[in-house]
This record gives structure tokens, sequence and C-alpha cells, in this order.
């Protein structure tokens, strides 16, 4: 009968460790795709960051062109 018990016990660790391999590999999986969703996610946050950072220097040339244009358009008083 303790054959019978040990075997029961030795096939119960073995399927344990089956199946804590087998969640160990799904983990593994999802930080690979995490990982990889992390680094598209920043390079889609620098690639707008740039956006902005042009963006913001093309507005500041057209203000300045603005300031210029109103400044050269400016009458003068005639006395």
């Amino acid at each position: 009968m303790t054959e019978i018990v040990c075997g029961c016990l030795c096939h119960n660790v073995k399927h344990r460790r089956a199946v804590l391999l087998f969640v160990v590999d799904v983990i593994n999986c999802l930080l690979k795709a995490m990982e990889t969703q992390l680094k598209e996610t920043q390079k889609l946050a620098d690639m707008y960051r740039e956006q902005v950072i042009g963006l913001e220097d093309k507005l500041a040339r057209i203000r300045e062109e603005g300031d210029i244009g109103k400044e050269l358009f400016k009458v003068s008083p005639v006395f």
C-alpha cells in the first residue's frame, strides 16, 4: 500500500512541476510581449515629442514673422 501512496505522491509532484513549468513559460511569454509593447510605446512617445517640439518651433517662427510684419506696416504718426 505504501508503494501506491508513494507512486501517487510522486505523480502529484511531477504534475505540479509540469504545471509550474508551464506557468513559468506563459509568464515569460507575457513578459516578452509586454517588453515589446513598452519599447513600441516609448518609440511612439519619442516620435510624438519630436513632433511637438517641431510644431512649437514652427509656431514661434510664425509668431516672429507676424511681429515683424506688424512692425513693417506700422504707420508712424505724421506731424
